[in-house]
């Protein structure tokens, strides 16, 4: 099995609403990433539902206020335990509520 260099560790963050918002990063940062965190900050006023492409509040998994979820151990099966951030989308009940999102950007190394 070949090593994991970490090149960047970068941090974001997204306005969610009524409809679902995919999570992208800048245009500049890679898509394919080891490690994501995902922080419904406290101030918040309503929950934020985290799901793939056609999330809605019915099905999503909520993130109340103050609330975070790592990526990176629902992930591990795939290949390095890569997570396409692209993939993963954020509706709420209600307009304005904040997303954060901290990420590692890695490479594979040689072993």
């Amino acid at each position: 099995m070949g090593l994991i260099k970490i090149e960047a560790v970068n941090a974001f963050a997204t306005t969610v609403g009524t409809s679902e918002v995919r999570i992208q990063p800048s245009a500049t940062a890679t898509r394919w990433v080891q490690n994501a965190t995902l922080l419904a900050p406290s101030g918040n006023t309503n929950t934020v539902f985290i799901g793939g492409e056609g999330v809605s509040v019915a099905e999503g998994f909520p993130l109340e206020p103050g609330a975070a979820i790592a990526l990176g151990d629902i992930f591990l099966g795939r290949s390095r335990g890569e997570i396409d951030i692209h993939e993963i989308y954020a509706i709420s009940d209600a307009a304005g509520q904040d997303l954060r999102i901290i990420h590692e950007e890695a490479k594979s190394i040689e072993s």
